[in-house]
């Protein structure tokens, strides 16, 4: 699948596509998305990787309020794609969670 990521494209509902954004970040931090739509900042609506509606009231991990979402101690499951939505624009974050645990190998000799 392709993404455009410097296009705007108009969608069913009748709101404009703006950028797609890329985030990486790691499992167990706490990151805050400053939802950026053009001429719009009182009226923002998230919606996570599951396409639920997030407000301040989830009562989850994630929250959302003054524009921003928040996920704190993020787990791989919080990998996916997420839109913040105003009056007439959208805009898509793909989120890549990485898992900070370190890998070891171990070298085992047998005599």
């Amino acid at each position: 699948m392709t993404m455009c990521l410097t296009c705007k494209s108009f969608l069913s509902e009748g709101k404009i596509a703006l950028n797609a954004d890329q985030l990486e970040f790691n499992v167990g931090s706490s990151e805050r998305i400053v939802c950026s739509l053009e001429n719009e900042t009182s009226y923002i609506r998230w919606f996570n990787n599951k396409h639920q509606e997030v407000n301040s009231t989830s009562g989850t991990r994630l929250t959302a309020n003054n524009g921003g979402l928040a996920i704190k101690n993020i787990q791989l499951s919080d990998g996916g794609a997420y839109e913040c939505r105003g009056l007439e624009y959208i805009r898509y974050y793909t989120i890549y969670v990485n898992d900070s645990w370190p890998t070891y190998f171990y070298l085992v000799e047998y005599y």
